[in-house]
């Protein structure tokens, strides 16, 4: 790879969700396994098991019934595709702001 491409390290990052009227009364894992994707069904029972999925800030077991109020979390690496390393054009404003082109490899 040359210079004109510019990596980003992994970083941890938190998915959040409340609970929907729909998932009240459901299991965590059907519920999971439905409404997310990205994922393999696998991945879903495995994070749970390992507390990657908590409900509440909590461990939850796969078979935990969500409640109203309840909130959902899954934590995960991300990791970000390469991206051109051209430099910023400023976008005008008073705060000097730059942006650049994000083209993905």
């Amino acid at each position: 790879m040359g210079p004109w491409l510019r990596f980003s390290k992994p970083y941890a990052f938190r998915y959040r969700a409340s609970a929907k009227r729909r998932w009240i009364g459901r299991q965590l894992l059907a519920v999971v396994e439905s409404e997310f994707g990205g994922a393999t069904p696998g991945w879903w029972a495995r994070g749970i098991a390992d507390g990657r999925v908590r409900v509440n800030g909590r461990r939850a077991s796969p078979e935990q019934v969500l409640r109203d109020s309840d909130v959902v979390t899954s934590h995960v690496v991300k990791y970000e595709p390469p991206a051109l390393a051209c430099p910023g054009e400023h976008m005008g404003g008073e705060s000097g702001a730059r942006a650049s082109v994000r083209g993905l490899i």
